[in-house]
């Protein structure tokens, strides 16, 4: 792949990305000991397998990202980023990169007439700008641009596709998809809907096809949300595909996968179908999941900020006080405290501003605490 394009001119932007890189390499997470090894010097004559074991730095982060940019050395990258930020370099991807970001088409498209390349470009992130517009026109403005649809980032898999279904960005997915359906998996059939996707993914015997479980390296959109590292069991591929059902709100998917095997309360990237339909608002699948035996207060996680929290967490989070009041109909412990936080629903929406869901689940939790002290 061509080197990275820089997002930011900020060099504190990539501090994190790097403080997480080298927590997950020493976590043993394959990817990022694979990019350890294939760009820090010192690392070359060391087995992977040791890797995790090296006492792994920021400095051995930086030779990554230096050499993943093109540049032979970080004062070289480091350098250039400077010179980005003072105005002495030009680096038109920064400016095209977060008008895509945030929406603005006309920008987007002023930079491409000036610079047709940026369309098939890929950024720090290691997203290209298809996988990182947020609306449909921003899509379609991409695609017709030569927006490549089968780029596969940041993993085997990861097309602009399977991001926009991991996100449950519909109008993105469906404008994708009527040029491309890479990978054409069963995570991708469940997340668009499509019966006639659906049938395909198993054989005659009833076993799923092998077109079914490919592409499947790819399960986060960037690398502020939880590493996971996937298994190859039939119940793990039908479980994640029910999770991008339930993240799209495709009901007749769902039915499908339920009923080949996939699990309600399935953990897929370690979060759980009904968690991923509260966090889009779906409030029929929500319904669904529970009446076919979701269990409400299931937890798991959601991108970086969500670990060991319920539906209920996630709908309070997002201020969704519609979704609130259907999971305390249903029977959400109020009570209950996240992993990462130790927060209650009613705390998440009052740190996150949302005093109508705040002051709907408070009394009930505060009853609910005093009556069993």
């Amino acid at each position: 792949m061509k080197p990275l394009r820089i997002c930011s001119a900020d060099p504190s932007f990539y501090d994190e990305y790097m403080e997480k890189l080298v927590e997950e390499a020493s976590a043993g997470i394959s990817p990022a000991v694979a990019r350890m090894a294939s760009f820090v010097p010192r690392l070359d004559q060391i087995p992977p397998s040791d890797i995790p074991s090296a006492e792994l730095t920021i400095a051995d982060a930086r030779w990554v990202y230096a050499r993943e940019h093109g540049f032979a050395t970080w004062e070289e990258f480091a350098t250039f980023i400077s010179q980005v930020a003072d105005g002495s370099r030009e680096e038109p991807f920064v400016e095209f990169i977060d008008a895509v970001e945030t929406g603005d088409a006309d920008l987007a498209e002023r930079h491409l007439e000036r610079n047709p390349d940026l369309v098939r470009q890929v950024s720090s992130t290691h997203k290209s700008p298809l996988h990182s517009c947020s609306n449909a026109e921003l899509a379609t403005l991409l695609l017709s641009r030569g927006a490549p649809v089968d780029l596969e980032v940041p993993l085997p898999g990861g097309t602009a596709l399977a991001h926009a279904l991991v996100w449950g960005n519909l109008e993105v997915a469906e404008a994708i998809a009527a040029v491309s359906l890479a990978p054409a998996n069963l995570r991708v059939a469940a997340g668009l809907g499509r019966p006639d996707l659906l049938r395909e993914m198993w054989l005659e015997d009833g076993t799923l096809a092998p077109q079914a479980r490919t592409g499947r390296a790819y399960y986060r959109p960037n690398y502020g949300w939880f590493a996971w590292e996937p298994g190859d069991s039939d119940q793990e591929v039908l479980d994640e595909a029910l999770v991008y059902a339930a993240t799209n709100g495709r009901l007749g998917a769902a039915y499908q996968l339920v009923g080949r095997g996939a699990d309600v309360n399935g953990l897929a990237y370690e979060t759980r179908p009904l968690i991923r339909a509260a966090w889009k608002g779906h409030r029929e699948m929500i319904d669904w999941l529970l009446d076919h035996g979701a269990s409400v207060d299931a937890t798991g996680w959601l991108g970086g900020h969500v670990k060991g929290g319920t539906a209920l967490h996630i709908a309070a989070n997002n201020g969704n006080l519609a979704v609130v009041k259907q999971l305390a109909r249903r029977g959400a412990d109020v009570t209950l405290r996240d992993e990462l936080y130790g927060g209650q629903p009613d705390g998440w929406a009052d740190h996150h501003q949302h005093p109508e869901v705040r002051d709907f689940l408070r009394p009930i939790r505060e009853a609910r605490e005093e009556s069993t002290s």
